[in-house]
């Protein structure tokens, strides 16, 4: 099969959010008189969106402040997105080697779509994603495929043809589940074990591996 269309996931895949979110978590917390998360504890609460993320950092007896966290974290993180967030090595490169060869992409995340739109802008420019699809109210995130399938459909991306690439479980459900082929990167917020657990077709070490997978 030759693959000609990519989706990816954003945070852990294309670039590492992990200290700006968890910073932005942790301010929040902190305005509520909550115990703060390390990084490393942040890393397992994200990928399903961030309500479930504010969910998981609050303890079982105080999810009546999950609304509250949620405002005080959106709002500091829409000021601090970019503060400490970086791009993964090799993916620069990897998405110039895929505009060179016209390769259509977009970017499907559970980041609210406003924030992901911004941060897309503010790493790669406007050049190489046809569409940055995000989380919007009442509409149904990862790893629902609905949207996802919606968005190949308005794109023109036929499912057989198309790559879905992402760091998470949440990721490898969605592509499974819209029948399209499932790359997940070891670099991310997840092992490569949970992604193989998940129905990852294919586990790559290196973004230069997923211009091979096209052939």
């Amino acid at each position: 099969m030759n693959y000609k269309y990519i989706l990816f996931d954003l945070d852990g895949t294309l670039i590492n959010t992990l200290a700006d979110l968890s910073n932005s978590m942790n301010y929040g917390l902190k305005q509520l008189g909550q115990p703060v998360h390390s990084h490393e504890e942040c890393r397992k609460m994200i990928g399903s969106g961030v309500r479930k993320f504010a969910q998981q950092a609050l303890p079982p007896t105080d999810q009546d402040l999950v609304d509250e966290l949620l405002n005080l974290m959106r709002d500091h993180y829409r000021q601090n997105c970019t503060v400490d967030t970086v791009v993964y090595g090799g993916i620069n490169e990897l998405l110039a080697e895929l505009d060179s060869i016209c390769v259509p992409m977009a970017v499907v995340t559970n980041k609210d779509e406003d924030v992901a739109r911004a941060i897309v802008r503010h790493y790669f420019g406007d050049r190489y994603f046809k569409k940055v699809a995000g989380a919007k109210d009442g509409v149904a995130i990862k790893p629902d495929p609905a949207v996802t399938l919606a968005i190949a459909e308005e794109l023109g991306f036929s499912a057989e043809e198309t790559l879905f690439v992402g760091d998470s479980d949440i990721d490898m459900l969605t592509g499974t589940a819209c029948g399209m082929k499932t790359v997940g990167v070891s670099w991310g917020f997840r092992d490569s074990e949970l992604l193989k657990q998940a129905g990852a077709d294919v586990v790559v070490d290196e973004p230069a591996e997923i211009v091979e997978l096209l052939a």
